[in-house]
């Protein structure tokens, strides 16, 4: 599944699960 999680910088990466 797609996931958006929060990035170290603090923006959104789109991941695949």
């Amino acid at each position: 599944s797609t996931a958006k999680v929060v990035d170290v910088n603090l923006r959104y990466s789109d991941v695949s699960n």
